[in-house]
């Protein structure tokens, strides 16, 4: 289950920006994944629960937004939101593509009491 990893990831930056501040506690939280970032959201969402308890991120609030899978085509220039992952532009069926969005994941926003 890589979304342990990846929650381990998560809480060591959400950690080491806490440490700089000298943080007390860390809440509400959000991370944007892509819909083909390869990520279970309700795993790494348990994962996290599960990795945060007895620290300064217990009572946090893990919010998950799910961003789109977007191509640019290089050949008409036309942005298209894809529900599968099919590089071809369904504009002018060229594949001369570029993945705009949706395989990324990033820690968006998170708020520390102090």
């Amino acid at each position: 289950m890589h979304e342990m990893s990846i929650a381990r990831s998560l809480f060591k930056l959400l950690n080491e920006a806490a440490s700089k501040k000298k943080a007390k506690s860390i809440t509400n939280i959000s991370v944007n994944v892509g819909r083909f970032a390869g990520v279970e959201t309700e795993l790494l969402q348990r994962a996290f629960e599960v990795l945060v308890q007895g620290t300064i991120a217990e009572n946090s609030e893990l919010q998950i937004t799910i961003i789109d899978f977007t191509l640019l085509c290089k050949t008409c220039g036309k942005k298209t939101i894809k529900d599968e992952i099919d590089m071809s532009c369904p504009v002018c069926l060229h594949t001369n593509t570029t993945v705009v969005s949706g395989q990324e994941i990033f820690l968006t926003d998170f708020e520390i009491t102090v």
